[in-house]
Formats: structure tokens, sequence, C-alpha cells
């Protein structure tokens, strides 16, 4: 497949663009409900599932890379 020129520059924006939307997910420390540990765990994703005008609750699909354990965490995110 052939180098289209300004492709990279586009993919490039909308990376920047999702990363400034979605920054505030990095910070949220999570702990693994089997291990108790926070620096394992991986957010493979996640969607907002219920919000009102104080802020937003967010349901995060987690996997622990040091027990192995799945899981799912509800995050409120105050907006007040």
């Amino acid at each position: 497949m052939g180098y289209t020129h300004g492709l990279g520059d586009a993919q490039e924006r909308i990376a920047l663009e999702w990363d400034a939307q979605n920054d505030w997910v990095y910070e949220v420390k999570i702990k693994c409900p089997k291990c108790q540990k926070t620096e394992f765990v991986e957010k493979e994703e996640w969607e907002d599932v219920d919000c009102d005008e104080y802020g937003v609750e967010t349901e995060f699909t987690c996997w622990c890379e040091d027990c192995e354990h799945e899981f799912t965490y509800l995050h409120y995110e105050d907006m007040s």
C-alpha cells in the first residue's frame, strides 16, 4: 500500500482530538476487586451510562493484568 500524502496528518488530528476529549480517563485510578491493586488495571472500554445536571456516570470494562480478573467499574464524574 502506498503512502497517501496528508492521511497521516488527518489521523494525527483525530488522535489529538480523541486525547483531548478522553484524557480524564487516564487519571481515573481503579482498584481490582480481586487483588486490590491499581497499577495493573487496564481500561479496555467505557461508555456513559447516566448523566444529570451534576455529573456523568461512566461504566468501565477493566482487566487486571496481575490476577487476570475481568470486571466492570462504575465511576461518577462530578461536574458541579
